[in-house]
This record gives C-alpha cells, structure tokens and sequence, in this order.
C-alpha cells in the first residue's frame, strides 16, 4: 500500500510526495517534505504506517503551532482515511490519499519540486527523499482537475473564542451576528448580515453586506464581489479567518 500527500498551488501546479512506511515533515533538512515556511517546526509531523493495524496515521511532533485534519487539531496521534485534508501548522493543507495499485514495499519518491525562491503569498515547497531511497528524476503529478477529484472548500476562522472550520458548501454562506448566519459571530465588530460567500460553478466569491466595520480580503477593504483561492486571509471587524481550498477523490458510483 503506498500513500501520498500533494497540494495545489496558483504558481506551481500539484506537489506531492509518496510513500510507503513514513513520512517526516518540518523545516529541518532530515524531514522527507521539507516545508519551507513560516509557522512550521523543524520536524513539525509524521505521517506513517502502523504495521499492527494495517492503517496509516499522522501524528503531531510537539509542533508550536500544531496539525489539523480536516480542520480540526490533532492530538496525539491520529488514524486517517483516503481523502482527509492535513493542515500543518497554518500553511498550504494537503490532501493524504491511499494507493493499493502498487506493490508493498515500492520506492519512495519525489514527485516534484519547487525552489524556496520567488514565493510570495504560499509557503515554499521543497520535496526530500531519504539517501537510501533517493532518485535523480521528477515526476509530474496529474492535473487535480480530473473527472475523479472533486474540489472542497473550508472557512477557517482563527480569533478566539470563535475558532472553529466550517465547510463551505454549494450556494451561500451567511456570515454576521445573526443567529440565522451560517457562520454566527457573536462579536460586536461584526454586523448582523456582515458578509457573504458563493460556492457556485468551480468559483467561490466573497463580498460584503455594507457592514459597519468592513471586510477585508488580505488587509484590503472588498469594495465588489471578489474571486477567492486558498490561503486568503479574510477579516469580518476584528474576526480573522482563512479560507481553504482542495482536491479530494470524487465518491465512487454505485451501479
């Protein structure tokens, strides 16, 4: 059985690494996915295999700023399942699948990776194979965009006391006081109807709903409706959120 992590970013396409036994993530060089970016612990997580139950599970290092699967916070160690999303620390999330279609015991590799130079809004990627295991080649990595992935999407809201993910689902999301929001925050910075998000034909949009105290997208007060990608940093007043984004495998069809 082997498994993989990978995520999509605007610049760079799909990044992902694949495994059989273990999988070493962190800042430092020893980690197998190097993870060049703020808010990440030198060897900040593993994800590995458990021979005695035959089941792959991730497990947070004592990390300043901890793991999450499917937004919600790891503690210990943690069974995981095919299409999970794992967020480490409050970097870019992955998403862990599981391939039986390869024989036990295949090599680990690579399969692709992104100098730490130039980036800017997504953290910096650089994929590491153990010396015993190690190839000289990359591999690209299908386009997420295919008929058996299907993207999903996450509000992820950071202020206390309010911490908690919400999924996004198809349609509007109402964000504000309000207890008929979706998205309730009960803060007075943020209006009874503050905001809005659209989750509609492969886009999410975001705009304000004239609140006192604004919305902004990345420090920038929304004016207009406006497109969102993963890793946006959004405000609601003095509420901090992010939004999410990825792929995960589709449902299987029952015939």
């Amino acid at each position: 059985m082997r498994a993989k992590l990978s995520t999509q970013t605007s610049q760079f396409g799909t990044i992902a690494v694949a495994f059989t036994r273990e999988c070493l993530i962190g800042e430092d060089e020893s980690c197998m996915l190097i993870l060049g970016s703020a808010g990440l612990s030198g060897k900040h997580a593993r994800v590995f295999f458990d021979g005695i139950q035959q089941a792959f599970f991730v497990e947070d290092l004592d990390s300043a700023n901890g793991t999450k699967v499917n937004g919600r916070r790891v503690s210990g160690k943690e069974r995981l399942s095919s299409g999970e999303i794992i967020t480490f620390g409050d970097t870019i999330d992955f998403v862990f699948q599981l391939h039986s279609d390869e024989p036990a015991g295949a090599a680990e590799s690579a399969l692709r990776t992104v100098p730490e130079s130039g980036l800017e809004q997504i953290p910096a990627f650089i994929v590491h194979s153990p010396p015993e295991t190690a190839r000289n080649e990359t591999i690209e990595v299908p386009p997420s965009h295919l008929a058996d992935t299907q993207r999903v999407y996450f509000l992820d809201i950071l202020t206390y006391p309010f911490k908690r993910t919400f999924k996004l689902e198809n349609g509007t999301t109402l964000i504000g006081r309000s207890p008929e929001c979706a998205v309730e925050l009960q803060d007075m910075s943020v209006s009874q109807h503050h905001a809005v998000i659209t989750v509609g034909e492969g886009r999410v949009t975001i705009q304000d709903l004239d609140s006192k105290n604004r919305t902004f997208l990345n420090s920038t007060e929304l004016s207009e409706m406006v497109e969102l990608t993963s890793g946006d940093k959004i405000s609601f007043g003095r509420v901090e959120a992010k939004f999410l984004s990825s792929s995960v495998p589709s449902p299987k069809k029952v015939l």
